[in-house]
């Protein structure tokens, strides 16, 4: 998943989240199906069927660990991206980026009356220079840039809204979710099953 174009999930995390699981999964199925071997051969060397299963337990811990601190670098960034998150300044049109706490509404709502504030001044001087046809042609220009520029808030605005809470919502499924709950409840079952 990318957000502004930005990978949400590095691939440090991936690969962790990877093998961490492929782990869990051979510990479980080695304890499912009762493959237990009395001695193993490893480059000469005898291992005893407990140190395998004690290798595995700490390979299973120290792969949780590491892939932890890559999902909780990809945790803070996801986290700060949506707190500090600007939409460009000519896409509303001359006000500027969007105050990271406010709601797409709000932010809405300060371009539109920034958009008739505008055209009040533009009334105001034609109030002030009525004979003048300069005047004239700039309240026209004016209320054809303000209206092209409320269709666009508007536009934007109707966009946003459930678009932006099913990204948010997609993307906190994937980091808790499938990054984070799945690996880690393998893990924990695998230590569990490895323990006894």
């Amino acid at each position: 998943m990318k957000i502004a174009s930005n990978d949400l999930i590095s691939t440090e995390t991936e690969r962790s989240a990877r093998n961490l699981t492929i782990v869990s999964c051979i510990v479980l199925i080695i304890w499912r199906y009762d493959l237990k071997t009395s001695t193993a051969s490893f480059f000469g060397i005898e291992i005893p069927a407990g140190a395998i299963h004690e290798l595995a337990l700490w390979l299973v811990v120290a792969m949780a660990i590491g892939h932890f601190l890559h999902w909780w670098g990809d945790f803070v960034s996801a986290r700060k991206w949506f707190k500090q998150s600007r939409i460009k300044r000519d896409l509303f049109w001359s006000t500027g980026p969007f105050d990271p706490e406010d709601p797409p509404p709000e932010a809405a709502k300060l371009r539109f009356v920034n958009a008739l504030a505008t055209l009040e001044k533009t009334l105001e001087y034609a109030r002030i220079n009525p004979q003048s046809s300069e005047s004239a042609s700039k309240i026209v220009e004016q209320l054809e840039a303000t209206n092209s520029n409320l269709a666009a808030v508007a536009q934007i605005v109707g966009l946003m809204g459930d678009n932006f809470r099913m990204l948010s919502l997609s993307m906190w499924l994937l980091l808790i979710g499938w990054y984070l709950t799945l690996p880690f409840a393998l893990a924990a079952v695998a230590v569990f099953v490895s323990v006894d």
